[in-house]
């Protein structure tokens, strides 16, 4: 059987994010979505459509947020928890950020590292700390009250499967 959930679905993450970069960062320039990396003269050479080759950037990998402020580049990730993957993660968009074309007209800015989590662990904050990245962490109201409900929803679900009416 299958099961076909029908409902309004909003990343908490991306409005959190959205939510705390206002708050705190005003005046400054904030791009979301940025895709990181290099164009890859393969993927472009195989792209259908020559009119339009930044199809062949859709595959790349991209950060939540680029702040720029203050003459310095912060590379932004929004999560709900922060975990060691998450650090990995924005790690390898620090990498990918000088090879990325459209990063060019920061060229020779500081660039840095961010996440923004709703739950910390101190233990990855410690490694994230040692790597020169930043922790915030911002867990406003909306976000417990909506996390309650997606887990009282996802149970409700679970005690129906299976039942017939």
């Amino acid at each position: 059987m299958a099961l076909i959930v029908n409902r309004t679905y909003t990343l908490r993450t991306t409005r959190l994010l959205s939510e705390y970069l206002a708050q705190n960062f005003r005046g400054a320039k904030i791009i979301t979505g940025f895709r990181l990396g290099s164009l890859d003269p393969a993927l472009l050479a195989q792209v259908v459509n020559k009119q339009k080759p930044g199809l062949a950037g859709v595959t790349r990998g991209y950060v939540d947020a680029v702040v720029m402020r203050n003459g310095t580049v912060t590379l932004w990730e929004a999560k709900n928890n922060l975990t060691y993957a998450a650090v990995g993660q924005i790690e390898g968009y620090l990498t990918e950020w000088p090879n990325t074309p459209e990063a060019a007209p920061y060229a020779g800015m500081p660039v840095s590292g961010a996440l923004l989590v709703a739950y910390s662990d101190p233990n990855v904050a410690a490694v994230a700390a040692g790597k020169g990245l930043k922790v915030a962490v911002y867990k406003p109201d909306w976000y417990v009250t909506d996390q309650l409900a997606s887990e009282q929803a996802g149970a409700n679900l679970a005690a129906n499967q299976g039942k017939s009416t």
